[in-house]
């Protein structure tokens, strides 16, 4: 999952930093 964070590189990446649990999951179904 990191390396799709890194691809998209956006806010995700923010979020991913901080590690979330669920708010990950809505964040990656965001992303295309």
């Amino acid at each position: 999952v990191g390396l799709d964070v890194e691809i998209n590189g956006n806010n995700v990446t923010s979020v991913k930093s901080r590690r979330v649990g669920p708010d990950d999951m809505a964040l990656q179904a965001h992303v295309p």
